[in-house]
Parts: C-alpha cells; sequence; structure tokens
C-alpha cells in the first residue's frame, strides 16, 4: 500500500498593502502520513517507548481492546518492534509489530478475545502532525497524534521544524524523521 502524502504546494506573495506587521511564511496545513512498510520506521523512531493512550480503547482490525488502552511501541534494531498493550481491568498483550498498514503479531495475551500467535491487520494507520501556522525555520512544539483504525491516541508533545522547501522533521533527541511536504503559506503577522 503506498502512503498517501500531502502534495507540495509552494505559495510564494509578494508584499502588498502597507500594514504594520512583517511578512512570514508558515506551514499551511497540518501533515498526516500513512503508514506502511517504507514509512513505518517513523512511527517507532517518533513514539518509541512513549505511552500512547487511546481513551476509548482500540476496536480495528479484528482486536477489541477495552479503554483506556496504552499502547506503547519499542524499536528493537531494524525493521523489529515489539509492543505492549496494557488495557482496562489490568488485561494485557505483547508481542511484534510490523508494518504494510499496522500489524500486531501476539506473543502473550491476557485480553479476552485477543488471541496469542495471530496477527491483527489495522490498515488505516496514521502519524498526524499539527503544523499548521507552524514558523518556517523555528523549531515548535505541536502535537503528534498515532492514529489505528480512526481511534486516535491522546496526542504527545513533540518538536519539528518546518524547512523552506515545505518538508516536516520531526526532532527526536539527536535525531530528525523527515515527514511528507505540507503547503506552505506566507502571512502578515505582528511584531517581528
Amino acid at each position: 500500500m503506498l502512503a498517501s502524502l500531502t502534495a507540495v504546494a509552494f505559495v510564494a506573495a509578494c508584499g502588498g498593502g502597507g500594514g504594520g506587521g512583517t511578512t512570514t511564511s508558515v506551514a499551511g496545513s497540518n501533515v498526516a502520513m500513512a503508514v506502511n512498510a517504507t514509512t513505518g520506521a517513523v512511527i517507532t523512531q517518533t513514539f518509541n517507548g512513549d505511552p500512547l493512550v487511546f481513551a476509548s480503547g482500540i476496536n480495528a482490525g479484528g482486536m477489541s481492546i477495552p479503554g483506556p488502552a496504552t499502547l506503547t511501541i519499542t524499536d528493537t534494531g531494524g525493521n523489529s518492534q515489539s509492543f505492549s498493550i496494557s488495557a482496562a481491568g489490568g488485561v494485557t498483550a505483547t508481542g511484534a509489530m510490523s508494518y504494510g498498514s499496522c500489524k500486531f503479531t501476539i506473543t502473550a495475551s491476557t485480553i479476552p478475545g485477543v488471541v496469542v500467535g495471530t496477527t491483527y491487520t489495522i490498515t488505516t494507520c496514521n502519524l498526524e502532525v499539527t503544523s499548521s501556522g507552524t514558523r518556517i525555520g523555528d523549531p515548535a512544539t505541536v502535537d503528534a497524534i498515532f492514529d489505528l483504525g480512526g481511534f486516535k491516541a491522546s496526542p504527545r508533545k513533540k518538536s519539528i521544524l518546518v524547512r523552506t522547501d515545505g518538508t516536516v522533521a520531526v526532532l527526536v533527541g539527536n535525531s530528525t524523521i523527515n515527514l511528507p511536504t505540507v503547503q506552505l503559506t506566507v502571512k502578515t503577522v505582528s511584531g517581528t
């Protein structure tokens, strides 16, 4: 499945009108990236070790996990990731995570109906970053959201940088994780 990436649309504008503000370029939209075999590592790097809380649980891809449910993804090197889920009532599941959508292979489970040895595939799996309005070239802290089949985890704060070409980078420690391109717009802001 190919990632559906936001198209590049760079809008250049010249100042005009004599207002009292300055002109600056900002990201004109949020960025969303479909998770697949090519982009899956970005999810792991972005959320590695972060508890992702799904308040209403996760009911997608054949899994029915009561809420609140907490998913933690751990990068174990290369294309190998592990996950753990803890849910209401103290039930848990662990296993291996792979991509081409989001695939969860269960190696241990106390969650009723989540069966050991089964691979659950959630075809709608996205990383969403609220980059809209972020100034070009200025690092900013924004919300990053993991979406599993329409069930969205509570936002996690992440540092991003929107570059002059519209590409968005998530800054994680000393690493830079590149996301798709966003539309850039020019707006007038007060002050500098």
